[in-house]
């Protein structure tokens, strides 16, 4: 498969007098062609920096980067590229229509193409009944739904979004996350960063966790989740005998006049139902429970 951003040992350092600041370190990535990516961290972690060069905003201090085999300091990695900003800034006396009318210009379009093109991105992005409203008046969800509108003026093949969701209602996260699904579904790749991991858990299908300039892992969610679940286990007549022999294969979660709930291990399961059976408890439920993007993140930034 096509590897469509390549990063090897990228590094962005900050000089202030004798102060360094490490924004990103030994930064070594592959993203793959038509998968949704979502490049996830704390605010501060470097996940703006890492977008920005591989944009060319930003240059970085060692390391390299390429855009579908391109360096990303040649102007011709940006070719397939469509990028929108974590807070877009557009000129708000525009209505949406004239902003990606003037957006479909500077892409080099124009005439019935051009029109045509504002029409369909209008409609794709579901503002097509507010085209003649200004964008001062536009709400933050719609700003950021004509941002991407403008990011896919050129039907770029790699997309690239800084916190798309951030400070959105849940009707505006919502829209949001169903373009991303449908550009997906078109074959599109898209690079995505946030901290709002719910989004991640909903659209993607890898995921980089950044912490402190660092990338400390790269997984695939689902074949994570699969990786080390624990198990719900629900128990009636637990006697003293049972707390004493689950005491180190197993949490108490939950605990009445007639049940007792236990979280267990994947890997101490035999042994914790073992002593279930040798102490005289009764399985009411077993429940496989998957871990969840936070706890794979809490996790890999502790172990960091």
């Amino acid at each position: 498969m096509e590897r469509v951003i390549v990063t090897e040992s990228l590094t962005k350092i900050y000089k202030s007098g004798k102060r360094r600041t490490e924004a990103v370190r030994d930064l070594s990535l592959e993203i793959k062609r038509g998968e949704v990516f979502g490049f996830i961290g704390p605010n501060g972690a470097g996940k703006s920096t890492t977008i920005k060069m591989l944009l060319s905003i930003l240059y970085p201090t060692s390391g390299k980067a390429w855009v579908f085999g391109v360096d990303v300091r040649s102007p011709d990695a940006r070719k397939r590229v469509g990028y929108l900003p974590e807070n877009p800034r557009f000129y708000d006396y525009l209505s949406g229509e004239e902003f990606l009318r003037f957006a479909g210009m500077l892409a080099g379009l124009s005439g019935s193409r051009l029109e045509k093109k504002v029409e369909s991105l209008l409609k794709y992005v579901g503002i097509y009944d507010a085209r003649k409203r200004k964008l001062r008046k536009y709400s933050k969800g719609m700003i950021q739904r004509i941002g991407l509108a403008q990011a896919l003026m050129g039907d770029p093949d790699l997309i690239i979004l800084d916190e798309p969701t951030s400070g959105l209602d849940p009707l505006g996260r919502k829209l949001t996350l169903d373009l991303i699904r449908s550009l997906r579904s078109r074959g599109k790749t898209v690079f995505f960063s946030t901290h709002i991991l719910k989004d991640v858990e909903e659209v993607a299908d890898r995921v980089g966790i950044l912490f402190k300039g660092r990338l400390l892992k790269v997984f695939s969610l689902d074949e994570e989740r699969q990786r080390e679940n624990d198990y719900q286990i629900e128990i009636e007549n637990a006697g003293i005998d049972l707390f004493i022999a689950a005491e180190k294969l197993a949490e108490l979660t939950k605990k009445d006049e007639k049940r007792v709930t236990f979280l267990v291990r994947e890997d101490n399961l035999f042994e914790f139902l073992e002593a279930v059976r040798d102490k005289g408890g009764r399985i009411i439920t077993l429940t496989r429970k998957k871990r969840n993007l936070e706890e794979i993140f809490l996790e890999t930034i502790g172990e960091g």
